[in-house]
C-alpha cells in the first residue's frame, strides 16, 4: 500500500458549485461510509431547491490520493425563531417594519436537514490540512456574496480540539449545537432488544409495535413513494408548524419527490393509513452503517392521533428495520430527545464553530443565542472517553462549558455581571437597537426630558454675554476650598427664597441633588419611606446610608400612614417628588405636611419636574416656583431639592432647607468637596431663566393644551395613552419588544421617545414615553399625528 507524507505533500482542493460536476461513482469512492455525503443524497438536495440552497462540493486531494470531501451550501436562518419569548404579534410587527431583524445569512459546511458529518477525510490527521481549505472556501464564498456567517456544524468532541486549534486563531467561536440521538445496534432481533430493556419500557415500546392491530392502522414500508410527496410534504409541515425546537429547513413536495425518485436503494418511508388515509410517515436514509430516522409527518386531525402514538410506533419500526439491514447504528436526530431516550438512545453532543465575518464583535454573540436557545438533553453521553473534560454531561454542564467559552468576564471574574446580560447586543445584531441615537437624525427630540429649554432665549444670551465679558472666567473649582463669587450667594438667596427657605446649596448640576442631600442627612437608624415609583436616583442615593427604608403603593396616601404608625417613635424620613418621572402624575404635597405634622416625621421634596412649570407670583417683583410653592406649603418643607434641567433647559440644581441643615450639608456632602461650581455664565443664565419662568406664570402656556391635543389625537387612534398633569404622555404596552420595535421605527422617522420596561416597571408592562416641550409647533403636533397614526396602523390598533 502506497504511502503518503502529508507533512511535505500540499493538500489541494477542487470545488464543484454542482453534484452533477463530478461522477457518482468518482465522488462516492471517497469514503464511501458517509451516507449524508452520497452523490444521490446531495442531489435530492441541490435538485429539488430545499430552502433555495445553492450547493458547493469540496474534493481534497493529496499526492494524486483524494482524502477526503466536504458538503458546503449558501443558505440564511431567521435567528429570530430561536427566541421563545418572542410573541408572534411582536414577530408579526418585527419582521413587517425590520425584515431583515436577524435574519442572517450564511455559508456552511454540514448536512443540511440532517445531523452528521459535512466534511469527513481518510485518516483524521487529514483534518489539520482540509480545515482551513475549507475555511478559505467559506470565506471566499461569503465576501463574493455578502453573506454574514461562516458555519462549521456538527462537530463531534473527539474532533473538537483539532477545530478549536484551527478555527480560533481564524475569528471563530464555539457553540453547543443540536444533539444528536444513537444508538449503537447489538441485538440480532427487535425481540432481543426488548428483552435487554426493562419491564415498565418493554410494555410501552411492545404495545407500540402493535398499532395495527390496536388502531386499524395499516403500516406499510417503501422505497417507491414519490407518488406521495405532496401528502408527505403536507404531513411534514404540520410537524415543522408546531416544532418549538427549530425549523430552519422548509421541506417541500419537490424535495420528497426528488428524494423518491434518487434515493429508491438509499431511503425508505414507513406509512401510516388509517382507512386509506395517510395520516403519518417516517422518512429514513439507508446508509452503509447507519440507519438514519430523518423526517416524519402526521395528520394532527387524526382523532386518535396522541393514542396511537405515531412517533414511539414509527421509531420502534425503524429500529426493526434496523436490525433487520444488519445496520450498526441508527440515527435518531436531534430535539424531541426524550421517546429517543425511552428507546434506549445516547446523546451525542456537536459543536458547530460559527464567524461572522462583517463584524467580529457579533461572532460570539451569535453563538451564545445558539447555545442558550437550543434545548439539550438531560444527559449527554455518547462522545469517546477520554476526549472531553466530563465522561458525561447534564446539559446545564454542557451549556455552561460554552457559555464560558464566550465571555470575556467568566463567572469568576469580579466584571462577570459584564457579560451576565447580552440583550442589547441582540438588538444591535438584528438592527432594532435605538439607544444613543445620533442626534443629527433627529428632528422631534420627545426624550430628552426638557419640557421648557430658556437656552435660545435672548435674554439668557444676553446675559451669558455679559457675564463672560466682566469675567472672562469659566469654571472656578470646588467652593469648599476654591470660595463662593457674590454671584453664587446672590443665586442661592434667590433660589432659597423662591422655595420659602432660610437658605440653599446650588450645585453644578442636577444629578448631585440627592446625593449631596440625603448621603449627610441619613444614617443606619432612620427609616426612609418611599413611593413604589420613586425614581433610581433616590434610591442610589438612599442605599449607601444603611437604613431601613420602606416602600408604599403608589400615591396610596393610607398605605403611607399606615406604616408610619406602624412605626411610631422612629425617626422618619418621608421622600417624594412633586411629579413622578415615569408618568408626570402629580403628587398631594400638602397631604404629606399634614401627614409630616400629625406624626412628627421630616419630609423631603424634590421639585424637579415641576420647578419651571408650576408655581405663583405673591408680587409684581416676588414669585415661588414649584408645585409646592403653588400649593402654599414650601415653607411647611423640611428638605427641598431641584434639578433646573427639565424647567428650565440648564443643567444644575440646588438643595434648601434650614440654614442649619444647609451649613450641615455644606460641609458633611463629600460631593462638594470635588464636583465645581458654576461659571459667571451660567450663574447669569440661570438667574434670568428663573425670572423668565416667574413670568411665564402670568401668562396662559400653550404647553399643556398640545399635551391634551395630542393625547387625545393618540387615544383616538387606538393606543393605550396615559396622561397626568405633566407634559408627559405614555403609550402603554404588555409586550417590551413592541415597544422597542416602535421606538426604532419612530427614530427612521426623525422621532426620538424612551423606550422604558423592566427593571422599572412590570414583566407585562413597557411604555413608550414622550416629554412635549414648549417649542413644538401646532405644525409639528400634526406631523407627529399622522407618524403615529402609521404606527397604530402597523401594529394593528386601527385598521
Amino acid at each position: 500500500m502506497e504511502t503518503i507524507d502529508s507533512v511535505t505533500t500540499k493538500t489541494i482542493s477542487k470545488r464543484f458549485d454542482s453534484i452533477l460536476d463530478i461522477s457518482e461513482s468518482h465522488w462516492d469512492a471517497i469514503i464511501p461510509r458517509a451516507t449524508g455525503l452520497k452523490h444521490n443524497v446531495l442531489q435530492t438536495f441541490e435538485l429539488s431547491r430545499v430552502n433555495n440552497l445553492i450547493c458547493h462540493y469540496l474534493a481534497f486531494e493529496q499526492g494524486n490520493h483524494w482524502i477526503g470531501k466536504a458538503n458546503i451550501y449558501e443558505t440564511s436562518m431567521d435567528f429570530a425563531s430561536l427566541d421563545k419569548n418572542l410573541s408572534p404579534h411582536a414577530r408579526r410587527l418585527i419582521k413587517k417594519w425590520f425584515p431583515d431583524y436577524l435574519n442572517l445569512s450564511m455559508a456552511e459546511c454540514g448536512l443540511f436537514a440532517m445531523n452528521g458529518d459535512g466534511v469527513v477525510v481518510k485518516d483524521p490527521h487529514h483534518l489539520t490540512q482540509v480545515i482551513p481549505l475549507i475555511h478559505n472556501e467559506l470565506q471566499n464564498i461569503a465576501t463574493e456574496k455578502n453573506l454574514d456567517l461562516l458555519v462549521f456544524r456538527d462537530v463531534p468532541l473527539e474532533q473538537y480540539s483539532i477545530y478549536e486549534k484551527i478555527l480560533t486563531p481564524l475569528g471563530y467561536t464555539p457553540s453547543a449545537g443540536f444533539t444528536n440521538a444513537v444508538i449503537d445496534i447489538r441485538w440480532d432481533s427487535i425481540e432481543h432488544y426488548l428483552e435487554s430493556l426493562n419491564s415498565k419500557d418493554r410494555y410501552k415500546l411492545k404495545t407500540a409495535l402493535k398499532i395495527e392491530e390496536d388502531f386499524g392502522i395499516r403500516v406499510e414500508i417503501t422505497s417507491d413513494y414519490k407518488h406521495l410527496a405532496k401528502q408527505m410534504a403536507d404531513l411534514w409541515r404540520n410537524v415543522n408548524a408546531s416544532s418549538d425546537d427549530y425549523n430552519r429547513e422548509q421541506l417541500d413536495e419537490a424535495f420528497f419527490y426528488e428524494a423518491g425518485a434518487r434515493l429508491q436503494n438509499n431511503s425508505e418511508v414507513i406509512l401510516f393509513y388509517a382507512k386509506e388515509k395517510l395520516v403519518a410517515f417516517m422518512w429514513s436514509l439507508i446508509g452503509t452503517e447507519d440507519y438514519h430516522m430523518a423526517d416524519w409527518g402526521v395528520d394532527y386531525d387524526y382523532p386518535q392521533y396522541r393514542e396511537a402514538n405515531f412517533y414511539r410506533a414509527a421509531s420502534m419500526i425503524s429500529l426493526k428495520r434496523a436490525i433487520a439491514l444488519g445496520k450498526q447504528r441508527m440515527q435518531l436526530g436531534m430535539t424531541n430527545y426524550t421517546p429517543k431516550k425511552l428507546l434506549g438512545a445516547q446523546m451525542q453532543p456537536l459543536v458547530y464553530f460559527i464567524k461572522h465575518q462583517k463584524n467580529s464583535t457579533f461572532t460570539t454573540i451569535v453563538n451564545r443565542m445558539i447555545t442558550d436557545a437550543i434545548e439539550q438533553p438531560p444527559e449527554l453521553n455518547y462522545y469517546a472517553a477520554g476526549s472531553w473534560p466530563l465522561d458525561t454531561m447534564t446539559a446545564d454542564e454542557y451549556k455552561s462549558i460554552f457559555t464560558q467559552k464566550l465571555v470575556d468576564y467568566t463567572t469568576n471574574d469580579a466584571l462577570s455581571r459584564v457579560d451576565a446580560n447580552y440583550d442589547i447586543d441582540i438588538l444591535k445584531l438584528g438592527g432594532l437597537y435605538g439607544f444613543y441615537p445620533d442626534i443629527e437624525t433627529i428632528n422631534l427630540p420627545l426624550s430628552n426630558g426638557i419640557f421648557v429649554n430658556y437656552n435660545h432665549h435672548p435674554e439668557i444670551i444676553n446675559a451669558a454675554n455679559k457675564a463672560w465679558d466682566n469675567t472672562k472666567a469659566t469654571h472656578n473649582g470646588a467652593p469648599f476650598f476654591s470660595g463662593e463669587s457674590d454671584a453664587t450667594r446672590a443665586l442661592q438667596f434667590k433660589l432659597s427664597q423662591m422655595v420659602q427657605q432660610e437658605a440653599a446649596q446650588l450645585l453644578p448640576n442636577g444629578n448631585l441633588i440627592h446625593q449631596t442631600a440625603l448621603t449627610p442627612l441619613l444614617d443606619s437608624s432612620c427609616l426612609v419611606l418611599l413611593d413604589e415609583q420613586t425614581s433610581p436616583g433616590i434610591w442610589e442615593a438612599v442605599g449607601p446610608a444603611g437604613c431601613e427604608i420602606k416602600t408604599f403603593a403608589h400615591q396610596d396616601l393610607a398605605d403611607l400612614e399606615a406604616i408610619i404608625i406602624e412605626n411610631t417613635g422612629r425617626k422618619i424620613l418621608i421622600i417624594a417628588e412633586t411629579a413622578f418621572p415615569l408618568f408626570g402624575d402629580q403628587t398631594d404635597i400638602a397631604a404629606l405636611v399634614q401627614l409630616k405634622q400629625q406624626y412628627d416625621t421630616r419630609l423631603y421634596v424634590d421639585e424637579s419636574l415641576t420647578l419651571g412649570l408650576c408655581g405663583k407670583n405673591v408680587t409684581n417683583t416676588h414669585y415661588r416656583l414649584g408645585l409646592s410653592a403653588q400649593q402654599g406649603i414650601s415653607d411647611q418643607i423640611d428638605v427641598i431639592v431641584a434639578s433646573t434641567l427639565s424647567g428650565l433647559g440648564i443643567d444644575a440644581g440646588f438643595v434648601a432647607a434650614s440654614t442649619k441643615v444647609i451649613e450641615h450639608i455644606r460641609h458633611q456632602a463629600t460631593s462638594l468637596l470635588f464636583a465645581g461650581s458654576l461659571s459667571a455664565a451660567q450663574l447669569a443664565m440661570l438667574s434670568t431663566a428663573l425670572d423668565l419662568a416667574a413670568n411665564r406664570l402670568t401668562t396662559d402656556s400653550e404647553l399643556f393644551a398640545k399635551t391634551e391635543f395630542l393625547t387625545g389625537k393618540l387615544i383616538e387612534q387606538g393606543f393605550n395613552a396615559a396622561l397626568y398633569q405633566s407634559p408627559i404622555i405614555n403609550l402603554i404596552f404588555t409586550d417590551f419588544m413592541i415597544t422597542l420595535a416602535v421606538q426604532k421605527k419612530l427614530l427612521q422617522l426623525g422621532v426620538a421617545v424612551a423606550a422604558i420596561g423592566q427593571p422599572l416597571l412590570p414583566p407585562d408592562m413597557s411604555v413608550i414615553h414622550l416629554n412635549l416641550y414648549e417649542d413644538i409647533t401646532w405644525e409639528e403636533l400634526k406631523k407627529l399625528v399622522d407618524i403615529f397614526a402609521s404606527i397604530a396602523i402597523g401594529i394593528q390598533l386601527t385598521e
